[in-house]
């Protein structure tokens, strides 16, 4: 065996022993098995969190695609229109339209995706709302059941 293996192995029996001294003990002050709740509810509230702002950014980008796939085509009518055969003045008054229809729908397309995040924004926040008031209800039940306990001795 050598000297980093040994050590390896001493370091990982004792952290094994130390788990287990400690995994049947019971603090009047600490309560494992609300722990292990509260551990989960966080771990709950975590993955409800990325789940919201992943749904939220496949909305935004199939916005932007859409945004780019329509600014394209405008553009390849454009470019085929300046191409024409058509006077300059024309074309020049077709292109402020065109610029001004892209500006329109670039503002569009602004507001859709504020309103994908406010979206998802108050989703989080309504998350972690009720998330909160669980916690506060659990403490304040908590603190009861202690406090009886101490009027009870």
């Amino acid at each position: 065996m050598t000297k980093e293996s040994h050590t390896e192995s001493n370091a990982a029996s004792f952290w094994d022993e130390s788990t287990k001294a400690f995994s049947k003990a019971r603090f009047p002050w600490f309560n494992n098995e609300r722990f292990m709740e509260n551990y989960r509810r966080q771990t709950e509230i975590m993955n409800t969190t990325q789940q919201i702002i992943i749904e939220s950014s496949k909305s935004i980008l199939q916005l932007q695609m859409q945004f780019m796939k329509q600014l394209f085509d405008q553009l390849g009518e454009q470019t085929k229109h300046n191409l024409s055969s058509t006077s300059g003045e024309e074309k020049v008054a077709q292109n402020v339209q065109h610029t001004r229809a892209n500006f329109d729908k670039a503002i569009e397309n602004a507001h859709e995706i504020n309103a994908t995040i406010a979206k998802s924004n108050d989703k989080i926040i309504d998350t972690l709302h009720r998330h909160i008031n669980e916690s506060l209800e659990e403490s304040i039940a908590a603190a009861k059941k202690t406090k009886r306990k101490g009027e009870g001795e």
